[in-house]
């Protein structure tokens, strides 16, 4: 079964002396379905929940020393809520939630890597992973502190847009972008480079890829009461 994009679900707030913020599960998300939050706070030092029955993204969260944390969770879809709650060190956030169906329920998460990058630049690449499955979907998230404005980030090569330009307000500002491959990729190394609207030496990135569901096994058919019947008889001869 090759994986397929479901929908995404977006949450902002501006407000500092927030310390949590609800975001919707993506519409038409349905049990067996895989959920990815990717999570972006203006600050070096934030920290970030991990939500009931959600998993922490292996290499998340990382934290740039600018004034910027990237945090990733995962999480089967089951029975679930109209919108889950994240909740955090006072400030403002920016959460995005993906949903794919068709990855392996058991270890839906092949492969995943987050980074910082301290470079005074507007291009930055998501680190690099190797999977070793073929037909993943890799997914690349980018985000930023903007200290007069929030920046806007181009849609990397070979990805398509998934939550859009999420921006916060104000001073202090942060960012978050996220895309995914949209197509199974074959197995090798991936990484993404995505240019944003203003340079930056505060940028975090990560990269994920979802491993797809193994074949179904077809149920073994009834041999006709007629067939067992003749190989009885060639058994007797």
């Amino acid at each position: 079964m090759s994986i397929s994009y479901v929908a995404t679900a977006t949450a902002v707030t501006s407000t500092i002396t927030d310390a949590s913020l609800a975001c919707n599960v993506p519409t038409g998300t349905t049990d067996g379905d895989v959920m990815v939050a990717i999570v972006s706070r203006p600050s070096g030092t934030a920290t970030v929940s991990t939500p009931s029955g959600w998993d922490v993204l292996s290499g998340f969260p990382v934290q740039n020393s600018g004034g910027i944390t990237l945090a990733g969770f995962y999480r089967v879809a089951s029975s679930e809520p109209a919108s889950y709650t994240f909740s955090f060190s006072t400030g403002k956030c920016l959460i995005a939630i993906s949903s794919y169906r068709g990855v392996d329920n058991t270890t839906p998460v092949h492969q995943s890597a987050a980074a910082t990058d301290t470079t005074n630049r507007t291009t930055h690449t998501s680190p690099s992973i190797t999977t070793t499955v073929a037909n993943c979907w890799t997914i690349a998230g980018y985000a930023d502190r903007g200290f007069t404005s929030a920046s806007t980030w181009s849609t990397p090569t070979g990805l398509t847009s998934r939550s859009g330009n999420l921006v916060t307000t104000g001073t202090n500002d942060n960012s978050l972008a996220t895309f995914d491959s949209n197509a199974d990729k074959t197995a090798g190394s991936y990484s993404y480079a995505s240019t944003a609207s203003a340079s930056q030496s505060n940028a975090c990135m990560c990269t994920v890829a979802l491993a797809p569901a193994p074949p179904s096994v077809p149920a073994p058919q009834a041999v006709p009461l007629v067939m067992r019947q003749a190989v009885a008889r060639s058994a007797l001869r």
